[in-house]
Protein backbone atom coordinates (compact mmCIF):
# COMPACT_ATOMS: atom_id res chain seq x y z
CA UNK A 1 0.00 0.00 0.00
CA UNK A 2 2.85 2.36 0.83
CA UNK A 3 4.45 1.71 -2.57
CA UNK A 4 1.11 2.28 -4.28
CA UNK A 5 0.59 5.57 -2.42
CA UNK A 6 4.12 6.64 -3.35
CA UNK A 7 3.52 5.84 -7.01
CA UNK A 8 0.26 7.83 -7.02
CA UNK A 9 1.98 10.82 -5.45
CA UNK A 10 4.80 10.60 -7.99
CA UNK A 11 2.32 10.48 -10.85
CA UNK A 12 0.41 13.49 -9.49
CA UNK A 13 3.63 15.47 -9.21
CA UNK A 14 4.55 14.48 -12.77
CA UNK A 15 1.15 15.55 -14.10
CA UNK A 16 1.44 18.87 -12.24
CA UNK A 17 4.92 19.41 -13.70
CA UNK A 18 3.74 18.70 -17.25
CA UNK A 19 0.74 21.02 -16.88
CA UNK A 20 3.06 23.82 -15.81
CA UNK A 21 5.39 23.11 -18.74
CA UNK A 22 2.42 23.04 -21.11
CA UNK A 23 1.25 26.50 -20.02
CA UNK A 24 4.73 27.80 -20.81
CA UNK A 25 4.75 26.02 -24.19
CA UNK A 26 1.27 27.31 -25.02
CA UNK A 27 2.33 30.94 -24.62
CA UNK A 28 5.50 30.29 -26.63
CA UNK A 29 3.65 28.60 -29.52
CA UNK A 30 0.95 31.26 -29.73
CA UNK A 31 3.60 33.94 -30.08
CA UNK A 32 5.21 32.06 -32.95
CA UNK A 33 1.89 31.24 -34.62
CA UNK A 34 1.07 34.96 -34.61
CA UNK A 35 4.50 35.82 -36.01
CA UNK A 36 4.11 33.76 -39.18
CA UNK A 37 0.53 34.64 -40.18
CA UNK A 38 1.73 36.55 -43.24
CA UNK A 39 -0.80 36.94 -46.10
CA UNK A 40 1.95 36.58 -48.73
CA UNK A 41 2.67 33.03 -47.53
CA UNK A 42 -0.86 31.80 -48.18
CA UNK A 43 -1.74 34.03 -51.16
CA UNK A 44 -0.79 31.52 -53.90
CA UNK A 45 -1.88 28.38 -52.02
CA UNK A 46 -5.08 26.63 -53.09
CA UNK A 47 -7.36 25.34 -50.36
CA UNK A 48 -10.04 22.68 -50.10
CA UNK A 49 -12.91 21.39 -47.99
CA UNK A 50 -14.97 22.76 -45.12
CA UNK A 51 -11.79 23.41 -43.12
CA UNK A 52 -10.14 25.43 -45.92
CA UNK A 53 -7.00 23.28 -45.72
CA UNK A 54 -4.07 23.96 -48.09
CA UNK A 55 -3.82 21.54 -51.02
CA UNK A 56 -0.58 19.54 -51.13
CA UNK A 57 0.55 18.16 -54.48
CA UNK A 58 1.44 14.45 -54.62
CA UNK A 59 5.07 13.34 -54.61
CA UNK A 60 5.51 10.07 -56.48
CA UNK A 61 9.29 9.78 -56.09
CA UNK A 62 10.34 7.07 -53.64
CA UNK A 63 13.67 8.19 -52.13
CA UNK A 64 16.72 5.99 -52.55
CA UNK A 65 18.23 7.20 -49.24
CA UNK A 66 17.23 6.69 -45.62
CA UNK A 67 19.75 9.06 -44.02
CA UNK A 68 18.12 12.04 -42.29
CA UNK A 69 19.25 15.48 -41.19
CA UNK A 70 17.29 17.32 -38.47
CA UNK A 71 16.36 20.82 -39.64
CA UNK A 72 18.48 22.53 -37.00
CA UNK A 73 21.59 20.80 -38.39
CA UNK A 74 21.24 21.83 -42.03
CA UNK A 75 24.32 23.64 -43.24
CA UNK A 76 26.59 22.02 -40.65
CA UNK A 77 29.80 20.44 -41.90
CA UNK A 78 28.64 16.99 -40.84
CA UNK A 79 25.26 17.12 -42.64
CA UNK A 80 24.87 15.02 -45.76
CA UNK A 81 23.35 16.94 -48.69
CA UNK A 82 22.02 13.63 -50.06
CA UNK A 83 19.95 13.10 -46.90
CA UNK A 84 16.31 13.85 -46.12
CA UNK A 85 15.71 16.94 -43.96
CA UNK A 86 13.24 16.31 -41.14
CA UNK A 87 11.35 18.54 -38.68
CA UNK A 88 10.84 15.83 -36.05
CA UNK A 89 12.44 18.01 -33.39
CA UNK A 90 11.16 20.45 -30.75
CA UNK A 91 9.04 23.19 -32.33
CA UNK A 92 11.26 25.98 -31.02
CA UNK A 93 14.20 24.53 -32.97
CA UNK A 94 12.56 25.35 -36.30
CA UNK A 95 10.36 28.33 -35.36
CA UNK A 96 12.55 30.77 -37.30
CA UNK A 97 12.01 28.75 -40.50
CA UNK A 98 8.27 29.21 -40.13
CA UNK A 99 8.42 32.91 -39.32
CA UNK A 100 10.76 33.52 -42.30
CA UNK A 101 10.31 30.55 -44.68
CA UNK A 102 11.68 32.45 -47.70
CA UNK A 103 15.12 32.67 -46.08
CA UNK A 104 15.34 28.86 -45.85
CA UNK A 105 14.09 27.89 -49.31
CA UNK A 106 17.58 27.97 -50.83
CA UNK A 107 19.05 25.90 -48.01
CA UNK A 108 16.37 23.23 -48.31
CA UNK A 109 16.91 23.04 -52.07
CA UNK A 110 20.48 21.91 -51.38
CA UNK A 111 19.26 18.60 -49.92
CA UNK A 112 17.92 15.44 -51.55
CA UNK A 113 14.45 16.00 -50.13
CA UNK A 114 12.51 17.31 -47.16
CA UNK A 115 9.78 15.88 -44.95
CA UNK A 116 7.33 18.67 -44.23
CA UNK A 117 7.17 20.59 -40.90
CA UNK A 118 5.78 18.91 -37.81
CA UNK A 119 4.31 21.52 -35.47
CA UNK A 120 3.21 19.65 -32.37
CA UNK A 121 -0.45 18.72 -31.88
CA UNK A 122 -0.60 17.69 -28.23
CA UNK A 123 -3.83 16.08 -27.16
CA UNK A 124 -4.15 18.49 -24.21
CA UNK A 125 -4.27 21.44 -26.63
CA UNK A 126 -7.58 23.08 -27.46
CA UNK A 127 -9.29 21.72 -30.57
CA UNK A 128 -8.76 25.02 -32.41
CA UNK A 129 -5.06 25.10 -31.56
CA UNK A 130 -4.52 21.53 -32.74
CA UNK A 131 -6.29 22.35 -36.01
CA UNK A 132 -4.25 25.53 -36.37
CA UNK A 133 -0.97 23.64 -36.10
CA UNK A 134 -2.22 21.06 -38.62
CA UNK A 135 -3.18 23.89 -40.98
CA UNK A 136 0.19 25.62 -40.73
CA UNK A 137 2.07 22.36 -41.28
CA UNK A 138 0.26 22.18 -44.63
CA UNK A 139 0.77 25.86 -45.44
CA UNK A 140 4.55 25.55 -45.26
CA UNK A 141 4.49 22.26 -47.15
CA UNK A 142 2.63 23.94 -50.02
CA UNK A 143 4.77 27.10 -49.77
CA UNK A 144 8.07 25.25 -50.24
CA UNK A 145 6.55 22.80 -52.72
CA UNK A 146 5.51 25.73 -54.92
CA UNK A 147 9.14 26.93 -54.86
CA UNK A 148 10.68 23.72 -56.11
CA UNK A 149 11.62 21.98 -52.86
CA UNK A 150 11.31 18.17 -53.14
CA UNK A 151 9.05 17.87 -50.12
CA UNK A 152 7.02 14.93 -48.80
CA UNK A 153 3.68 15.47 -47.03
CA UNK A 154 4.05 14.84 -43.32
CA UNK A 155 0.71 13.31 -42.37
CA UNK A 156 -0.18 14.16 -38.78
CA UNK A 157 -3.17 13.92 -36.46
CA UNK A 158 -3.96 14.04 -32.74
CA UNK A 159 -7.24 12.88 -31.19
CA UNK A 160 -10.04 11.17 -33.19
CA UNK A 161 -11.79 14.53 -33.60
CA UNK A 162 -8.82 15.60 -35.75
CA UNK A 163 -8.85 12.75 -38.26
CA UNK A 164 -11.24 14.33 -40.76
CA UNK A 165 -9.62 17.77 -40.97
CA UNK A 166 -6.16 16.21 -40.89
CA UNK A 167 -6.85 14.22 -44.07
CA UNK A 168 -8.08 17.26 -46.00
CA UNK A 169 -5.47 18.75 -48.34
CA UNK A 170 -3.12 15.76 -48.37
CA UNK A 171 -2.76 14.02 -51.75
CA UNK A 172 -4.06 10.52 -52.49
CA UNK A 173 -1.84 7.76 -53.89
CA UNK A 174 1.35 9.66 -53.05
CA UNK A 175 4.49 9.02 -51.04
CA UNK A 176 3.82 10.39 -47.54
CA UNK A 177 5.70 10.51 -44.22
CA UNK A 178 4.44 9.47 -40.80
CA UNK A 179 6.20 9.86 -37.44
CA UNK A 180 5.75 7.56 -34.45
CA UNK A 181 8.16 9.10 -31.95
CA UNK A 182 6.60 8.97 -28.47
CA UNK A 183 3.53 6.92 -29.38
CA UNK A 184 4.76 3.84 -27.52
CA UNK A 185 4.90 5.76 -24.23
CA UNK A 186 1.39 4.61 -23.28
CA UNK A 187 -1.30 2.22 -24.45
CA UNK A 188 -3.61 5.19 -25.06
CA UNK A 189 -1.08 6.96 -27.31
CA UNK A 190 -0.44 3.76 -29.25
CA UNK A 191 -4.16 3.11 -29.69
CA UNK A 192 -4.87 6.65 -30.94
CA UNK A 193 -1.89 6.52 -33.30
CA UNK A 194 -3.05 3.23 -34.82
CA UNK A 195 -6.60 4.52 -35.18
CA UNK A 196 -5.38 7.63 -36.99
CA UNK A 197 -2.91 5.62 -39.05
CA UNK A 198 -5.70 3.31 -40.25
CA UNK A 199 -7.92 6.31 -41.07
CA UNK A 200 -5.19 7.97 -43.14
CA UNK A 201 -4.36 4.80 -45.05
CA UNK A 202 -8.01 4.42 -46.02
CA UNK A 203 -8.44 8.10 -46.90
CA UNK A 204 -5.13 8.66 -48.72
CA UNK A 205 -4.16 5.20 -50.07
CA UNK A 206 -0.42 6.06 -50.06
CA UNK A 207 1.91 4.22 -52.44
CA UNK A 208 4.73 4.41 -49.88
CA UNK A 209 5.17 5.66 -46.31
CA UNK A 210 8.43 7.17 -45.10
CA UNK A 211 8.40 6.10 -41.48
CA UNK A 212 10.29 7.87 -38.73
CA UNK A 213 10.32 6.44 -35.25
CA UNK A 214 9.88 2.94 -33.86
CA UNK A 215 7.79 0.31 -35.62
CA UNK A 216 4.29 -0.02 -34.20
CA UNK A 217 2.59 -3.40 -34.08
CA UNK A 218 -0.31 -3.27 -36.54
CA UNK A 219 1.14 -0.86 -39.11
CA UNK A 220 1.62 -1.87 -42.76
CA UNK A 221 5.34 -2.59 -43.07
CA UNK A 222 4.97 -3.74 -46.69
CA UNK A 223 4.58 -0.16 -47.95
CA UNK A 224 6.96 1.47 -45.45
CA UNK A 225 10.55 2.65 -45.65
CA UNK A 226 12.09 3.14 -42.21
CA UNK A 227 14.35 6.18 -42.01
CA UNK A 228 17.49 6.52 -39.92
CA UNK A 229 16.63 8.00 -36.54
CA UNK A 230 19.16 10.67 -35.60
CA UNK A 231 17.43 11.43 -32.31
CA UNK A 232 17.92 7.89 -31.08
CA UNK A 233 21.57 7.98 -32.18
CA UNK A 234 22.17 11.26 -30.32
CA UNK A 235 20.56 9.87 -27.17
CA UNK A 236 22.76 6.78 -27.36
CA UNK A 237 26.06 8.34 -28.38
CA UNK A 238 25.75 12.06 -27.64
CA UNK A 239 25.75 14.99 -30.05
CA UNK A 240 28.66 15.32 -32.48
CA UNK A 241 27.74 18.72 -33.90
CA UNK A 242 30.57 20.44 -35.73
Amino acid sequence: MKDLFGNICSQELLVSFHRKRWKQRQSHYRAHIASFCYPEITRDIEKIGPYDMPIIKPNYVIPSVTDTTPFDRIGSKSSNRESIVIFYINDNRFATALSHPWTYTGRLLQYNSVIAPDLSQYRDMDYSERMSHNYWNKVFTAYWQNRGVNIYPNVTWSLPDSFEYSAYGYPRKSVIAINSMGVLNSNFSTSIWLEGYSYMLTALEPICILRYGPKVCGEDESISIYLDNKQIEILRHGSKRK
